[in-house]
């Protein structure tokens, strides 16, 4: 059973997503890398951080774009930050095609990468499909390292095969350049799910990209996991154009810590297929019915293991992804739900009666701490 909402400008891929269901094709074998490695997410987040410093050069802007809210309160003992993240439905109008301009441009660059990408974009008619088609591009030809690139070119960066956060973003923004999808690239901190403080030194700086969705919209997306949101563990510093390493020069060695957090976004993959990115869309669909779910601590930090499902005489056993997992239900009944800590120890989280509906989403709470 497929449940979905949808609205006219969207009308097109849903299209396209019924003829596959009609004709029972699987999307992996048609080799569509926009469905077949995108899931949604929907649902609401946020935190409060507190950086503990007397120094008058440590800053924390406000910002507030589409799904995305930022506040600070600075004290004489350091600065409250305040993140909100609205993951909720994102109707993208602005059409996109592929044409023989923006083909020639890229065949310039390299032959061989540009028949690549113009086999995905081909597939493209929106720009949040354009824009996911370029981060499969990128994460298919480099990989993701921490390291200090932030001197090299653009171009001994397209030469490398590995590249960090930052670099990877300069890949992208290259590649959105030629394609006309504009962008920029923010720096900010990227605060460990499963940590409740974190010390800013090497590696701690996080980039991601904020794309222009239309005249009064931007969101902001990392090329490696989200398209149309971040998660509440995103702090915003700067716009990369305005970098500078002395400007970031006062952080080194501070400590964050996390004073609150609830997270309540779901991740739906909508197939069967295991996502590879995830996306605020304008509608959520699933061929099957399917649970989404969560196992957080009391403080809603992500537990660690994976999760066991019991019913009709199977089990059913998936890794959680920062606290997150999913399964498809083919039969209305009872099932129970179990976690398998890292450490080996099985706890019963509960039991949950599945009656028809096309998406339940459910959040269970363990004493244990995550690093147990």
């Amino acid at each position: 059973m497929l449940l979905c909402t949808t609205n006219p400008s969207n009308l097109t891929r849903l299209k396209n997503i019924l003829i596959l269901l009609l004709f029972l094709i699987p999307l992996h074998f048609l080799g569509d890398q926009i469905y077949s490695t995108t899931g949604s997410a929907r649902g609401e987040a946020e935190a409060v951080f507190f950086l503990s410093s007397d120094k008058n050069d440590i800053f924390f802007p406000s910002i507030n774009i589409n799904g995305f809210s930022q506040s600070a309160q600075k004290t004489k003992n350091g600065t409250f930050v305040e993140i909100k993240i609205t993951a909720d439905s994102l109707r993208i109008d602005k059409e996109w095609r592929m044409n023989k301009a923006i083909l020639k441009k890229l065949k310039k660059l390299d032959p061989k990468r540009a028949e690549s990408l113009n086999a995905l974009l081909s597939r493209a008619y929106y720009i949040d499909e354009a824009a996911i088609s370029i981060f499969y591009f990128i994460r298919n030809n480099w990989k993701y390292v921490e390291k200090n690139d932030a001197d090299l070119t653009i171009d001994e960066i397209l030469n490398l095969k590995e590249a960090s956060c930052l670099s990877l973003c300069r890949i992208c923004k290259f590649y959105f350049d030629i394609v006309g999808i504009q962008s920029s690239i923010v720096i900010g901190i990227k605060f460990p799910t499963d940590e409740e403080t974190f010390v800013l030194k090497g590696g701690a700086l996080h980039s991601w990209i904020k794309i222009k969705i239309d005249k009064d919209n931007e969101v902001f997306c990392d090329p490696l996991s989200f398209f149309g949101f971040v998660t509440q563990r995103y702090i915003y510093l700067l716009d990369y154009e305005d970098f500078n390493k002395d400007k970031l020069q006062s952080f080194h060695l501070e400590t964050v810590k996390l004073i609150s957090s609830r997270d309540r976004i779901f991740y739906n993959p909508e197939s069967e297929i295991k996502p590879l990115f995830w996306k605020r869309s304008a509608y959520e669909s699933s061929v099957y019915g399917v649970v989404v779910g969560k196992v957080l601590n009391e403080k809603e930090i992500p537990a660690k293991g994976s999760v066991i499902v019991k019913g009709f005489g199977k089990d059913l056993k998936t890794d959680l992804f920062e606290g997150n997992f999913y399964f498809f239900v083919r039969e209305e009944g009872t099932y129970s739900i179990f976690i398998n800590f890292e450490d080996g120890k099985v706890e019963k989280l509960g039991d949950l009666v599945f009656s028809g509906s096309a998406v339940k989403k459910i959040v269970f709470y363990v004493k244990e701490k995550t690093s147990q």
